[in-house]
Order: C-alpha cells, then sequence, then structure tokens
C-alpha cells in the first residue's frame, strides 16, 4: 500500500506535517509487523499543488477546518471506491489542546502541530491502512461483529516517538489479539501499549461499532469527552462510520449532537444527490450542463468542493484563469484563457476533496 499526505493548512508548516509523515512511517512499520503485512510506503508530497503519485492507494490531507462541526478527522473513500482521510488541524488543535479556535490565525509551532495534529494523522493514517474500505468485521463468537477499526477503541491513548529530535504524538493501537475472542492476558497483548484487559472491549476513553442481527450500535467509555462523542453520532455520511452504519442499514446522520442537512440544502460534494463528476477536460459548455456553481477562490486555500472556481490574475489584466475540478479524483486542471497561446494548459494535482457534510 502506499499512502501519500498533503498539506494544505495555513496552521501547519510544511515541515511539520512532513516530521509528522515520517513518524506515522515508523509507526506504521510496527504495525505492519505486528499484523504481519507488508510495510506500507508513506510519502509528504507537499502542499496543496504540489503533484500526487497516480499509484497512491490513500491520500491523506491536512486542512484547516473541518466539513463537520467538531470533527478532527476522518477516513472514507469517494463514490468510485478511492480511499482517502482529511485532518483538520483548527479543531484538532482546538479539541485536543483546549485551545480557542478563534486564537488560531496564523501558522502554529511545530511543537503544537506534532503532539495535537500529527497524532490525528497518526488515527487515520493506521486505520485507513488496517481496512481501507471500512467493510472488514471480526465476530466475537456470540453473534455480534465489531468494525475492523484499530484506533477507536483507544482513541484517547497517545504515546510519543523521537524523530531527528523532535517529539511527535501518534494514536495508540489495537493488535490482532484485540479481535481474538479466544485470546487471554497475560499472554497476549491487546493494545500496543497494553491498556486494555480483554480482547474486543474499549478504554474509558475508546469507542466502538459494533453489530448485531444486522442492527448497528456505538458504544463509547465512561471518560470519553463528550465533544468528541457528539463527533462520533453525527455519523458524517461520507466518514467509515457512516458507511458502517449506511451498509447495515442504520442511519449515516443521526444521533444527539447532531443537526441534520435541510431539506433543501444542496450537497457539499460527492453523493446519492451530487452533481454528474465534472471530467478534468470538460469545456464550459458541459460545466453549464450540470450547473456547476461558480465561486471566488484563493488557490493558496482548499480547493472548495462542488464548485466551478474562477480566478483572475492580477499580474495579467485580462486574463481569466478557469479551474476545472474532477468531483470523482479531485484533480484540477487549470485553464488560463486570454493567454498568447490560449491552448496551453497547467494542470495540477490536488488532494482528494470529496467529502459529503
Amino acid at each position: 500500500m502506499k499512502i501519500a499526505v498533503a498539506n494544505a493548512s495555513n496552521l501547519c508548516a510544511n515541515p511539520d506535517v512532513q516530521t509528522a509523515t515520517d513518524a506515522v512511517r515508523a509507526q506504521l512499520v510496527e504495525v505492519a509487523a505486528k499484523y504481519d503485512r507488508e510495510e506500507p510506503t508513506v510519502e509528504f508530497t507537499g502542499g496543496l499543488n504540489d503533484p500526487v503519485p497516480d499509484d497512491v492507494d490513500v491520500v491523506i490531507v491536512v486542512l484547516d477546518d473541518a466539513d463537520q462541526a467538531g470533527a478532527l478527522g476522518y477516513h472514507a473513500e469517494t463514490p468510485d471506491g478511492r480511499p482517502f482521510a482529511r485532518v483538520f488541524a483548527r479543531d484538532s488543535i482546538a479539541g485536543l489542546g483546549g485551545i480557542d479556535p478563534a486564537t488560531l490565525t496564523a501558522v502554529q509551532p511545530g511543537a503544537v502541530v506534532l503532539a495535537l495534529v500529527a497524532q490525528v494523522i497518526s488515527h487515520e493514517a493506521v486505520e485507513a491502512f488496517a481496512d481501507s474500505h471500512a467493510n472488514e468485521w471480526a465476530d466475537d463468537g456470540n453473534g455480534t461483529a465489531w468494525a475492523y477499526e484499530l484506533c477507536d477503541p483507544v482513541e484517547s491513548d497517545t504515546y510519543t516517538i523521537d524523530v531527528d529530535g523532535q517529539t511527535v504524538t501518534l494514536s495508540n493501537w489495537v493488535t490482532p489479539a484485540f479481535f481474538d475472542p479466544q485470546a487471554t492476558a497475560p499472554d497476549s497483548t491487546f493494545d500496543y501499549l497494553g491498556h486494555l484487559a480483554a480482547p474486543l472491549s474499549i478504554d474509558v476513553g475508546g469507542y466502538a461499532i459494533t453489530e448485531t442481527e444486522g442492527q448497528p450500535t456505538e458504544t463509547f467509555g465512561d471518560e470519553l469527552p463528550a465533544w468528541r462523542k457528539a463527533q462520533h453520532e453525527a455519523r458524517h455520511p461520507g466518514s467509515r462510520t457512516g458507511k458502517r452504519f449506511a451498509h447495515l442499514g442504520g442511519a449515516a446522520s443521526s444521533g444527539p449532537g447532531s443537526e441534520p442537512p435541510a431539506p433543501d440544502a444542496p450537497p457539499a460534494g460527492p453523493g446519492p444527490d451530487a452533481p454528474p463528476p465534472v471530467d478534468a477536460e470538460v469545456n464550459a459548455e458541459v460545466d453549464a450542463e450540470v450547473d456547476v456553481p461558480e465561486v471566488d477562490w484563493n488557490p493558496s486555500e482548499p480547493v472548495p468542493v462542488g464548485a466551478h472556481v474562477i480566478q483572475d490574475n492580477v499580474s495579467e489584466p485580462g486574463v481569466e484563469i478557469t479551474h476545472h475540478i474532477d468531483y470523482r479524483t479531485g484533480d484540477v486542471t487549470t485553464v488560463r484563457h486570454g493567454d498568447p497561446e490560449p491552448d496551453t494548459q497547467a494542470t495540477e494535482e490536488a488532494a482528494p476533496v470529496e467529502a459529503t457534510a
């Protein structure tokens, strides 16, 4: 498996996301060894407009702001089955660090990013590596299946490693023995830090999805913060939790602490009600046919989902730059209208931006 991490956040400096990626790479070496799997390739690919290799299996994008209130991050897949993950720097720093999000207006110190954002990158990377399509379950032998999520049961636990003299915080994760109902202590260790006493259990700050007779259930540890519980109960339709609930016939977006979208609210991205996919080389006439909204966009910000964006190039008066977004892949093709050579096109590879609200 090949995993790419891209930084589209104004709160996190590229070198810090690079260091976090290096730490996650080291972590996944241990996870792969424990699960007897081939080590994944984990690469930091740079900023939003830096190219992402075509053969990447999972892209993790660090963004400033969540597309669901309170979300630290989630991993999901596009409508055509491409796994991706998003990590939200502002909510990660505010929620995990107890910092007022309104004060987060500039690049954060490396120590903050490596302590708070890195653990969310770690969580998403480990779970995407273990079950990239969120469709694996473990049977407890008594009619209940547990979602194959490696970090959720111990999601409030963390540990640190050193990367080139810098301390990076990573998420705890469960071992293969966790999914074996016959495993017993002290012969087995159920999580990396050794906090769990039994298989198929959750830590006091953990969380799990189970299924019995086709009915999904969420279980929360007694000490899981209320804001994290509300985040899970919201069941973002694009997230793994939302996918598992939808697959089992449960509500993909319901529960205390969540607000259902207004009936006439337009979709924020790919989904059953989203506009048809726009090919990266589609012309203006086709764009008009699918009624793609037009918005202003600052290229230093993440590419907006579900929009045909126009930017005026101030250094070249009269030049119109049109960004065509492929809903399926997040690829952006930039077409410059008014250039001396109007056929010239520059294609930028953006990290997947598909998500639903």
